[in-house]
């Protein structure tokens, strides 16, 4: 089967939240590798990436209706549903209908919160207490989101995982504690972020370039690929994480994705507009199957550093 090439430059133009229509409707959120390759003016996001200076969570204009909670909506560092500024209760919530646990001997379960304050918050700890069947307790987990600065209305991944085992385990007790942050904090979610393509596990053509150059005899892993633009001050640490969502919500995969970069090195830090093109192969015949027809999310953060060169 002959290899194919398929760079960047294909869909350069593609929309930051190129795929809105699919990840909408719950499959999945990037151009396919062999949709036709369509460019269109770049989308600026929906929203400002702060919300208004008093902390006061931005809503509908009066007489506006709100979009749908499950709709995907783009704004600097998140792509994805759930969004939800109207839902306010002062608190930071589980988002029960998200969970899932994983098909592991040892329990673990994935899953987003949503922070439904006011306005933004900072390390996001949610803890579970597991209990056998008789009600005893076997221990207690504990995890910090993914992502450290959430705004208000936003979700956030985490992961729980213990060494207890998944069969001795009765029941499940979820706490979530947090800390109020400041909204000039959001500068650290300022990243643009762009799905150029994703490419299905399995049965397809192999890849003959960068990003993904698979040889005639290689597993040809599912692949997601775009690039991250840094739209406020000088930034370490920039990073992408991403999840896939089934059709009903429950979270199916989280992960850091990688920075790579063609020839070189992926850069420390990205200065005031700098970009960096980011990466995800998988190739676990169970997960990867389901990943290019899951619903896709991405959030973008960084460590703001005045010391790096603008």
């Amino acid at each position: 089967m002959p290899k194919r090439s398929m760079r960047r430059t294909l869909l350069r133009g593609t929309l930051a939240a190129s795929a809105l229509a699919g990840a909408a409707a719950g499959v999945g959120s990037g151009p396919s590798l062999f949709d036709a390759a369509v460019a269109t003016e770049p989308a600026e996001p929906d929203t400002l990436p702060a919300p208004p200076e008093d902390g006061v969570a931005a809503g509908p204009m009066p007489g506006e209706v709100p979009p749908p909670t499950d709709a995907t909506r783009a704004f600097y560092g998140y792509i994805g549903p759930f969004f939800d500024v109207q839902a306010q209760t002062g608190t930071v919530e589980l988002m029960q209908t998200t969970l899932r646990q994983a098909s592991t001997t040892t329990w673990e379960v994935l899953g987003l919160v949503r922070n439904q304050t006011v306005g933004p918050v900072r390390a996001v700890v949610v803890t579970a207490s597991l209990k056998a069947p008789n009600g005893l307790e076997l221990g207690t987990v504990r995890a910090t989101t993914m992502v450290n600065y959430v705004r208000a209305g936003e979700p956030a991944p985490f992961r729980l995982q213990s060494s207890i085992p998944a069969a001795g385990i009765g029941g499940v007790t979820y706490a979530v504690t947090f800390q109020s942050a400041s909204t000039a904090s959001l500068i650290e979610r300022n990243l643009d972020m762009t799905t150029y393509w994703q490419v299905p596990f399995g049965s397809r053509e192999p890849l003959s370039e960068y990003p993904m150059n698979e040889g005639p005899d290689s597993v040809l892993s599912y692949g997601l690929f775009g690039t991250v633009t840094n739209n406020s001050g000088a930034m370490r640490r920039a990073h992408v994480v991403a999840g896939w969502l089934s059709d009903s919500g429950e979270v199916l995969h989280l992960t850091n994705v990688g920075l790579v970069s063609e020839g070189s090195p992926p850069p420390a830090a990205l200065v005031v507009n700098g970009s960096a093109d980011f990466l995800y192969t998988n190739s676990d015949p169970l997960l990867a199957p389901q990943l290019h027809e899951a619903r896709l999310v991405l959030w973008g953060e960084g460590i703001w550093d005045d010391a790096v060169p603008e």
